[in-house]
């Protein structure tokens, strides 16, 4: 578990150094033993998931419901398929799929929200936006049996 718990910080750090434009972000960190559950929210104040996307010229990318579409599918601004990153759309896929998890990421004036009850997108009121990016996961503390984190690596 302390693997997954890694790859999924790790994962999320490295976008907000490659991606934000910005130079620091947070992190926090909740145990909650008895309901059996830790989460975590990784935040920055930068360019945001649409930023990105426009800073590296992306086309086709014109809204934060764009943007959360392109990013949660694997889509990346790296033009490179060696050194282009799965980060997003592995984290969601393990966390979720495979250890039932929730996954929560919020990017200008849309969020998505996944979990094993629920797949959306939701655009927000114009004057409700986050500058930046804003990630929520929360990782049970027991690993479904069968689980192997190296299946959701490509």
């Amino acid at each position: 578990m302390i693997s997954v718990v890694k790859y999924l910080i790790s994962e999320a750090m490295d976008n907000i150094v490659e991606h934000a434009n910005v130079s620091n972000g947070w992190i926090m960190v909740q145990n909650y033993p008895n309901k059996g559950f830790l989460d975590i929210c990784i935040l920055d104040t930068g360019l945001g998931l649409l930023g990105s996307y426009k800073a590296f010229d992306v086309a086709g990318i014109n809204t934060d419901i764009d943007a959360l579409e392109q990013a949660i599918n694997g889509n990346s601004t790296k033009q490179i398929t060696e050194t282009r990153g799965y980060g997003i759309d592995t984290s969601r896929r393990m966390l979720v799929d495979g250890l039932k998890g929730k996954y929560f990421l919020f990017s200008g004036s849309a969020f998505y929200i996944y979990t094993n009850e629920l797949e959306q997108i939701t655009p927000l009121n114009r004057n409700v936006k986050w500058t930046g990016t804003m990630l929520a996961l929360r990782v049970p503390n027991s690993v479904p049996v069968g689980f192997d984190y190296t299946a959701y690596l490509e």
